[in-house]
């Protein structure tokens, strides 16, 4: 059987120097073809099809839809602070924040010429196919 694994990018926010999440969007990692992530250009769609493995349970069960991710993207481009927001099965929540943490390192986002935090949210679609 096989599967169909994307990410969407759903909302970015920056953190001010409270930590509190401001709606101002700073320049974030953006690049062609609805790419985003660690350089313009990369395609993190594609990364997570190719490293995301569908879990052998929710395949068995026919566990199919959306886990809501959220994590920050640093001053230094690493990403931390997984947590699922919402999510469908814990198979699939662990499998999601698994291969999120395997992605490198993004260019931070900027505002007013400096370095920030970015909050970020990703929709990680499990669907199988026939």
């Amino acid at each position: 059987m096989k599967y169909f694994f994307l990410a969407l990018c759903i909302s970015a926010s920056i953190f001010t120097q409270a930590q509190s999440i401001n709606t101002v969007v700073p320049e974030v990692p953006k690049g062609t073809d609805n790419s985003f992530g660690p350089v313009p250009g990369y395609d993190v769609n594609k990364y997570l099809q190719q490293n995301g493995r569908y879990p052998p349970i929710a395949k068995k069960e026919h566990i199919e839809g959306k886990v809501t991710v959220q994590f920050i993207v640093n001053e230094d481009g690493h990403l931390s602070d997984f947590r699922v927001r919402k999510g469908i099965d814990p198979s699939c929540d662990s499998e999601a924040i698994r291969v999120m943490k395997t992605l490198p390192r993004w260019i931070p986002g900027k505002q007013d010429g400096k370095l920030v935090k970015v909050d970020y949210i990703l929709y990680l679609l499990f669907k199988l196919q026939d």
